[in-house]
């Protein structure tokens, strides 16, 4: 009689164990955002903008803007940001960079085509340091990206939203002021020197791998 009696308490030991796993990767997946593909975002990437200006960390969005997200994390470990600058400034509206040809009509997103827009009511553009994708029209995002310096609300529903600054915005400020000629293009460079993904302080963050 025991030994059935041993079997059921092993059996149901087993699927205690089972059932407190699943509720810890449960909790785990909260805490994360996956990307096109099913690629896990960490839950609040922040990446890290060196510049010849300063430093400039910005707090990305995954949960509203996964592919937006994604597209900026990868291009940034890859070293495509590296050297680019920043080749439209605006005072009192943004600064523009991501094109590797520095005139504003290049560059192209980690799949190689044009991605979606993102947009959602709930995200608009009612304050400076906001973190968005440029395009020449709708669903035509790549590389490019720029970053506010007013509230610019005639940009609602046409440009995806998928961070923000949250240190380093004298820095943009100091972009945002230099010289600029013909095209609104700074006199001086105002140089990316490199863009990657901050480790968290329990270690390294593990990197989305690119997807179609």
């Amino acid at each position: 009689m025991k030994k059935p009696f041993v079997v059921v308490l092993t059996c149901l030991a087993v699927a205690a164990v089972f059932c407190a796993l699943t509720a810890l990767c449960q909790v785990k997946t909260k805490k994360a955002v996956q990307g096109e593909g099913g690629n896990v975002i960490p839950d609040k990437p922040v990446m890290v903008m060196e510049t010849n200006r300063g430093t400039i960390e910005l707090e990305l969005f995954p949960k509203v803007a996964p592919k937006a997200v994604e597209n900026l994390i990868n291009l940034g470990e890859k070293g495509y940001y590296d050297g680019l600058i920043f080749h439209r400034v605006m005072k009192g509206f943004m600064i523009q960079g991501g094109d590797p040809t520095g005139t504003g009509r290049g560059g192209q997103s980690i799949w190689g085509t044009p991605f979606k827009d993102e947009c959602i009511k709930e995200l608009t553009f009612d304050g400076p340091g906001l973190l968005a994708m440029a395009n020449a029209g709708p669903n035509t995002n790549g590389s490019q990206f720029f970053i506010t310096t007013v509230p610019t609300p005639w940009l609602n529903g046409l440009h995806t939203i998928f961070g923000k600054v949250i240190k380093g915005y004298d820095v943009v400020q100091t972009i945002e002021c230099c010289k600029t000629g013909p095209g609104n293009r700074p006199v001086e460079a105002q140089k990316i020197i490199k863009l990657r993904l901050k480790k968290s302080s329990g270690g390294a963050v593990e990197v989305p791998s690119v997807t179609k």
